[in-house]
């Protein structure tokens, strides 16, 4: 935000909003070798992020997010994830004469749905499962975004089987196909 503010602002300021985007930048990578540093202080939390960045489309940030909401949250299922994060679909009807679109719930925390839009992309384009699956959605005529929803919601449930049966992702058959 402050270089895009730099790019609109007067030329006496410039000086100024350069040297406060740097401090932000050094801010920004304090707290992020911090996480690291707490992450491998602890043998559980450094555990569950190999597990978790063994998923081809999830690097170590995205890993640190997802294990900093889930911390301390127990839950029995994959579904119940997916819909604490707002990524459940919801029918938009009333009565017999109203039937909108199916859309995402987002009753859960928009920050870590966003944290997942990304790795969904990646995914979609490296992980052979997901990228098959999100083939049969378009396939099947979904729109670009329900796809990258559904494999964010599919990212989720793969992390969950991750965490779940303490094993290093593997991919499916050689026909690329994911049933989870």
């Amino acid at each position: 935000m402050e270089r895009n503010r730099s790019e609109n602002a007067e030329a006496s300021i410039q000086d100024s909003l350069k040297r406060i985007a740097e401090h932000l930048k050094e801010e920004i990578e304090i707290i992020r070798q911090e996480i690291r540093k707490h992450i491998s202080n602890d043998v559980e939390l450094q555990n569950q992020d190999a597990l978790i960045c063994s998923i081809p489309g999830i690097g170590s940030v995205t890993s640190a997010v997802i294990l900093s909401f889930m911390a301390g949250r127990k839950f029995s299922k994959a579904k119940e994830v997916a819909a604490f994060l707002g990524l459940n679909p919801r029918q938009h009807q009333s009565g017999s004469s109203v039937r909108g679109k199916t859309r995402l719930s987002k009753t859960g925390n928009a920050f870590l749905r966003s944290a997942l839009y990304m790795p969904a992309l990646t995914s979609l384009k490296h992980n052979p499962d997901i990228r098959a699956f999100g083939q049969r959605l378009r396939l099947a005529g979904k729109p670009g975004m329900v796809v990258v929803a559904a494999v964010m919601r599919k990212l989720i449930h793969v992390i969950f089987g991750v965490l779940h049966s303490r094993t290093v992702y593997s991919p499916q058959t050689a026909g690329g196909s994911l049933n989870i």
